[in-house]
């Protein structure tokens, strides 16, 4: 049996690469369209905090 292991990264990753860069975004803007604080997104960019479920 084959298996593969595919790296998707963090979501944090995620959101810098293919949101925030690309569209000019600025964190608190994103925070705030999320209805999270900035303090929580900022933790989430850097990969020290999860989002949360009801963000999600």
């Amino acid at each position: 049996m084959i298996t593969y292991e595919i790296n998707i990264g963090t979501f944090g990753n995620y959101l810098k690469e293919d949101w925030l860069e690309p569209l000019g975004l600025s964190a608190c803007k994103l925070a705030k369209d999320f209805g999270i604080s900035s303090m929580a997104l900022s933790k989430i960019l850097n990969n020290r905090n999860r989002m949360p479920d009801d963000v999600c």
